[in-house]
């Protein structure tokens, strides 16, 4: 009897139904949930029946024959106070969130020196009165490359992680986007229930994601595929550089903020610290997916863990009036190539950056990275960002 070895192959063809996964590309438009803010200021236009440009016609007729003739106002509305923080409650989500940004943008700067790529906090005060503004440069984090070796070693990695990709795909592709279902999974926030919660989150990815961006642009680290033609990553590689990993530093700032929020409110469930667990767990498995689908080294994900928590701190610090924020530093040349990314290495129960003698201790080896408390002045906190908190806080408390 001869062999056809087509008909071996037929069973294969079951594997089709694994195009069905392609279906999760949709996912990606889960980042278009940030809009459902927007869609709060919908409710004020159900007795409207809508708008749009489509009703530009019939407003204009209808103006015309109700407004009858120009009778010039008797009284103007009141005058809003200048730089008043409940302005913001007049705003719809989407600018509002374009202020809270600049707000922490305009106190951060950046440098290069010394091959390592430095964020600063600007302290100024603004109250102090003629002529320019005087800023003092306090660190917030500060990060080396690896070299290409320390890179190259790291493919094993890669390797081994790829055993992974069936069994996680689903959740790789839905985490292209924003983490907001994983989040809401762990404590109960959504953009009808938590609208402020929402846009607090909202700040914490866009720091995240610009501070991300340049220090990737200054390290100017290459990617998985740039080493081996067998990486074949499962999504397509981002076409930016790859360290620090940006859904890492999303993910843990996300991780922190959101922590420190739930265990501010003093919720009995929430608060007591179970939820944060829960929360950098989450952040790590987001951050080690991508190592699995073969975009990601892990020291690109140990590099995005120590940015996200340092930002977190550093923006709860600013949102809350603190006297003081961890800053960290990364050293990627002091991080042994055979080591993997384990978030309980790099952050301790609370999601603060182990400093240099605790992580030397827990791994054994020469620290790779280590923190420093700075101090900045209660009184120059933010207002706009203080009010965002107490808003947020008050929706868990």
């Amino acid at each position: 009897m001869a062999l056809v070895p087509e008909q071996g192959l037929q069973g294969l063809q079951g594997l089709q139904g694994l195009q069905g996964l392609q279906g999760l590309q949709g996912l990606q438009g889960l980042q278009g949930l940030q809009g459902l803010q927007g869609l709060q200021g919908l409710q004020g236009l159900q007795g409207l029946g809508g708008g749009g440009a489509g009703f530009a016609g019939p407003l204009i007729s209808t103006r015309d024959g109700i407004s009858g003739p120009w009778a010039p106002p008797g009284v103007n509305p009141a005058e809003l106070p200048l730089g008043a923080v409940p302005n913001v409650e007049l705003w719809g989500a989407g600018p509002r969130s374009s202020v809270y940004m600049f707000e922490v943008a305009s106190r951060i700067s950046f440098s290069l020196r010394n091959n390592q790529a430095h964020l600063w906090h600007i302290e100024i005060d603004d109250n102090a009165g003629g002529g320019a503004p005087v800023g003092i440069f306090q660190p917030i984090c500060s990060m080396q490359r690896p070299d290409l070796n320390g890179f190259s070693d790291q493919l094993d990695f890669l390797e081994t992680y790829a055993a992974l990709r069936t069994e996680r795909a689903g959740e790789i592709v839905s985490q292209l986007g924003l983490p907001y279902a994983f989040l809401g999974a762990i404590g109960f926030c959504n953009p009808d229930r938590t609208p402020w919660t929402v846009e607090l989150l909202n700040v914490a990815f866009q720091l995240a994601n610009h501070a991300a961006q340049r220090m990737k642009h200054a390290l100017a680290c290459k990617r998985p595929i740039e080493f081996s033609a067998q990486v074949q990553p499962m999504i397509p590689t981002p076409n930016h550089g790859t360290l620090p990993s940006g859904h890492a530093t999303e993910a843990f700032i996300s991780a922190t903020v959101m922590s420190r929020l739930l265990e501010a409110s003093g919720d009995p469930v929430h608060g007591n610290g179970q939820a944060t667990t829960q929360l950098l767990r989450l952040a790590s498995r987001i951050a080690v997916n991508r190592t699995v689908a073969g975009v990601h080294f892990p020291v690109d994900s140990v590099a995005g863990a120590v940015l996200g928590a340092t930002l977190g701190d550093y923006l709860v610090a600013r949102a809350t009036a603190a006297a003081n924020y961890q800053s960290s530093v990364f050293e990627g040349t002091q991080f042994a190539s055979t080591r993997d990314f384990i978030w309980t290495d790099v952050l301790a129960a609370d999601g603060q950056v182990n400093d240099a003698a605790a992580q030397s201790a827990a791994s054994g080896t020469p620290a790779f990275m280590d923190t420093n408390a700075v101090n900045i002045d209660p009184g120059l906190a933010s207002p706009l960002l203080c009010d965002l908190w107490n808003r947020a806080l008050a929706e868990w408390s």
